[in-house]
């Protein structure tokens, strides 16, 4: 593929993973696109074969976006880590999490997955969020495991740390067109820090 298809690819993927995750898929025209990104509206067919596939492409980018930002992760050297490590592990994991979840593609991204966790309207987009889920889950809870059993708080669930994580950074992706005020008081509450103390001194 050529550096112009590459780059127009590009520039449709990034431009609908904005839109689709600001609007949602109904209030996002082929014109829309068109206008937003100055290409020929006839371009989503050529490439995607229409507006449909399109998003499904689109959901796609954004997990792939996803699982790159999370490839730092290696579960098999948890296991080596002693507790400091551990802990260390868990605020870089923890942090990243975050930065995630606050990010243009990551609020667009939650957005785009909650409307289809709601709506569950296109099933060929199941893959890409049990992609994403698959791929980090497991190295959570099993950081959260090894961590608890460490020191000696075997009896804390791991899975519920990991809801608790998930749902909390969530959240904030989904109010993040919350007013003004709101968006200020998220960003002077230190989630991240307040998160992870709470990891680690859960009881």
């Amino acid at each position: 593929m050529n550096q112009n298809k590459v780059k127009t690819l590009q520039t449709l993927l990034e431009s609908g993973l904005e839109l689709f995750g600001r609007n949602g898929y109904d209030s996002v025209t082929i014109r829309q696109i068109s206008e937003y990104t100055g290409l020929n509206s006839s371009l989503i067919s050529y490439y995607f074969g229409g507006k449909k596939q399109y998003y499904i492409a689109v959901v796609g980018y954004v997990t792939d976006i996803l699982l790159e930002h999370f490839t730092r992760f290696d579960e098999s050297e948890l296991q080596r880590q002693s507790v400091s490590e551990l802990e260390a592990t868990i605020k870089e994991t923890v942090n990243r999490f975050y930065a995630w979840f606050s990010s243009d593609n990551g609020i667009n991204g939650t957005q785009i997955f909650f409307y289809e966790t709601v709506s569950q309207r296109f099933p060929e987009v199941k893959v890409h969020f049990e992609r994403a889920v698959n791929f980090i889950t497991p190295y959570f809870i099993n950081l959260f495991t090894l961590y608890y059993e460490r020191t000696n708080r075997a009896h804390v669930n791991p899975v519920f740390v990991w809801i608790l994580l998930i749902s909390i950074t969530q959240n904030l992706s989904l109010h993040s067109n919350a007013p003004d005020e709101a968006r200020k008081a998220f960003d002077n509450a230190n989630i991240a820090e307040n998160m992870i103390n709470l990891i680690l001194q859960m009881r």
